[in-house]
């Protein structure tokens, strides 16, 4: 068991170097391009901009690229194992039964971990988004609210608008 514990660990390891914190440009990149479109569109201001959801909207942006990439990472730790695991069926005779249940307690440890990033990440990223919705909602009712023309189903106009640009 602890041996399968470090086989997970190490190949986690091997394809993780600091060398890879380049990964950290790509944040700054999508920040400053946030910061440059909430200056034009409103709807970026909403949410971007306000001090109110600025918290949600960076913090949450950020951690949701973080979990995105530990995902990438599990996947490319599950194809480093996918080797181990059809050398062993190509090479049978080389191995025992035991290779093949170490193979599987290391299987457990790396796919435990991505199902619950997975959904942990799929949850997050909603709560994002309806979190961007909530900011654009409050951004544009007192604006429908100071409006002189009558525009049918205004309430669910301004949610199907917000809705719209925050699945984007």
């Amino acid at each position: 068991f602890t041996s399968a514990l470090g086989t997970t660990l190490e190949m986690f390891a091997s394809t993780f170097t600091l060398s890879d914190l380049w990964f950290l440009l790509i944040p700054l990149m999508l920040a400053a391009l946030t910061w440059y479109c909430s200056r034009k569109s409103g709807m970026m201001q909403a949410f971007f901009r306000s001090h109110e959801w600025s918290l949600w909207a960076w913090g949450g942006g950020l951690v949701l690229v973080i979990l995105l990439y530990l995902q990438v990472e599990l996947s490319v730790v599950l194809n480093n194992w996918r080797e181990g695991w059809g050398n062993l069926f190509q090479n049978s005779k080389n191995h025992t039964v035991d290779d093949f249940w170490q193979l599987l307690i290391v299987f457990g440890f790396i796919v435990a971990p991505w199902i619950f990033l997975g959904a942990f990440t799929d949850f997050f990223a909603r709560h994002y988004a309806f979190r961007w919705r909530m900011a654009i909602t409050f951004n544009y009712l007192p604006r429908w609210r100071n409006t002189t023309q009558k525009i049918e189903g205004e309430s669910q106009r301004i949610q199907e608008d917000a809705m719209n640009f925050a699945e984007i």
